[in-house]
């Protein structure tokens, strides 16, 4: 990997320790990335979306010892990941009961894509990512990098300011049973505020500028990504289900079932 590359690597992995969302390229296609085990972070993830908090959030990781600890392995799931990982296939998997997943109930997205500089990433960051196709929520994915960041428009810095108690309305589609949840959590918000407190896992965050606007940080990588959604298949039940038929067809699937 050249030097120009690891710089960015570099950069990416210091913005998502900050809680911060970057854009990624994956094998399918551009990703809005975030720490997976960090509610703050994820967070940021459905604000920048305008993503309903009932829409799960698919998780990626860099190696089958990486999810353990979040997914039970069972013998579909194994014959799946043989077969298919890395590469464009989402699992839909029972969650463990001491996972450290935000925003989700039983079961999980997973997925170990087929990107190096992602998996570099990841395998860096020593845990996994949240990463939904980068696009707002019910619009259609931009294929450029340069689209894919006017997309989301030019963020205030104040949005990842970790130094002090910050308070954003989400502003998206409420779900009703997501929103009680989400409530239940942080009593006597209105309007399904989220508010953000230093992490405890960072306790020197980058000192940010006030009143000053950039696009998200990403990598470009416009002819690396794979243009294509993945095909999503869910297991967590006897019967598995199609949710979505993407870069690998159902028939291939069913072939090593």
């Amino acid at each position: 990997m050249d030097k120009k590359i690891q710089e960015k690597i570099s950069k990416i992995l210091e913005k998502l320790r900050q809680n911060q969302c970057v854009i990624l390229p994956s094998d399918t296609l551009y990703g809005l990335a975030s720490r997976a085990y960090s509610k703050e972070a994820v967070s940021r993830v459905f604000a920048l979306k305008n993503r309903p908090l009932d829409k799960k959030l698919p998780i990626h990781y860099s190696s089958l010892e990486m999810l353990e600890s979040d997914v039970k392995i069972c013998p579909t799931l194994a014959k799946l990941a043989e077969n298919f990982w890395p590469g464009a296939l989402t699992i839909v998997a029972k969650k463990q009961q001491n996972s450290k997943l935000q925003y989700l109930d039983e079961t999980v997205g997973i997925r170990i894509p087929n990107h190096p500089v992602l998996l570099a990433i990841i395998a860096e960051l020593g845990e996994p990512l949240t990463m939904p196709s980068a696009n707002k929520h019910q619009q259609n994915p931009e294929l450029e990098f340069e689209k894919v960041q006017k997309s989301f428009g030019k963020i205030a810095s104040n949005f990842w300011n970790l130094e002090e108690n910050f308070e954003f309305n989400t502003n998206f589609e409420k779900n009703t049973e997501a929103e009680k949840n989400f409530e239940a959590e942080k009593t006597e918000e209105e309007n399904l505020k989220v508010k953000f407190q230093q992490d405890k896992n960072n306790p020197n965050p980058a000192k940010m500028a006030k009143n000053t606007e950039e696009y998200l940080y990403g990598i470009q990588d416009d002819n690396g990504i794979g243009k294509t959604a993945s095909t999503i298949v869910d297991i967590s039940e006897k019967e598995i289900k199609f949710l979505r038929i993407g870069a690998i067809s159902k028939e291939k699937i069913m072939e090593i079932l």
